[in-house]
């Protein structure tokens, strides 16, 4: 059984430092075979590679701001492993990648049966970790990578796309199988900056295969206070809107674009001339715009 740890970094070397100590500071099981730092963009920029001798680190250099894209060409290379995918702003507890590996060998050694689905992803816990705390009113408006996810302390069977993409994993011979990531999504992509880890759950999902939730420490994902301000919640609300509304015009057809498009003028009808985004109410009401015209947007663009 081969197991592969994949970071992926783009600009943010302090962060990333980070990681690595944390990952230093775990318990190493004897099947990771590599940690991979894998940066995306047009010149390299992480050279930290060699502060880090105890880790079987290694480097692989994309020279575009792509990170689906970036993905999907290291994937031939991570063939026949299981992968743990992780970002470069977060810090692990010491036994999550023991919980990893013990997930994966009983996963290689089940044997199939017409009657049990096959688990090829999993996913654990999330904890925020706040340079700034934001407004409690405005922390339902923030997403789960800022709020911070969990399904509890008993391990399950998702049959649905659950798991962040700073804590999961995956069977790298069936994200394969299923095309791997969505090049239109994901941070430096065109249309869709978020999404592409959902996207991957769900063909493997819609491949007939499963995931396995594994309780325990979660990730701490740090959270710079400019990615939890109104201004913040207003611009990944319009992201998050692009995203649904490309997936239900694939899923349902572009018809779906007419009541969205009433949504919208009736969110435009509600707004006030000026709002103040530290209000509740205010807030409330340019979210609403700004996520149906991200929406519009998406049934527009959608292939």
């Amino acid at each position: 059984m081969k197991v592969i740890v994949v970071i992926t970094t783009h600009r943010r070397t302090q962060l990333l430092r980070r990681t690595l100590a944390s990952i230093t500071a775990a318990k190493l099981p004897r099947e990771i075979s590599g940690v991979f730092v894998l940066e995306n963009d047009g010149k390299s920029c992480s050279n930290v590679v060699g502060e880090y001798s105890e880790l079987p680190l290694q480097y692989r250099f994309f020279p575009e701001g792509n990170k689906s894209r970036a993905l999907n060409w290291l994937l031939p290379e991570l063939a026949s492993a299981f992968v743990v995918f992780l970002d470069d702003d977060v810090q692990i507890p010491q036994r999550l990648l023991e919980r990893y590996c013990k997930a994966f060998r009983i996963a290689s050694k089940t044997e199939p049966l017409a009657s049990r689905v096959e688990i090829a992803f999993w996913g654990g816990p999330v904890s925020p970790e706040f340079e700034e705390s934001p407004p409690q009113w405005l922390l339902p408006k923030l997403p789960r990578s800022v709020n911070g996810w969990t399904l509890g302390t008993q391990s399950q069977v998702v049959d649905r796309p659950a798991f962040l993409g700073c804590n999961w994993a995956a069977n790298a011979n069936r994200l394969i199988e299923v095309g791997g990531f969505d090049e239109k999504r994901g941070p430096g992509a065109n249309t869709v900056t978020m999404g592409q880890e959902a996207s991957a759950q769900q063909r493997l999902i819609d491949a007939g295969y499963r995931g396995l939730y594994l309780p325990g420490e979660p990730v701490l994902h740090h959270v710079p206070k400019n990615r939890c301000s109104p201004e913040w919640a207003l611009d990944r609300a319009e992201r998050n809107g692009r995203g649904f509304g490309m997936r239900y015009a694939n899923r349902y057809g572009r018809w779906i674009g007419w009541p969205a498009r009433v949504r919208l003028a009736c969110a435009k009808w509600r707004l006030k001339s000026e709002a103040d985004l530290y209000d509740s109410s205010d807030f409330q009401r340019v979210y609403d715009v700004r996520r149906w015209k991200g929406f519009v947007e998406g049934v527009t663009n959608a292939s």
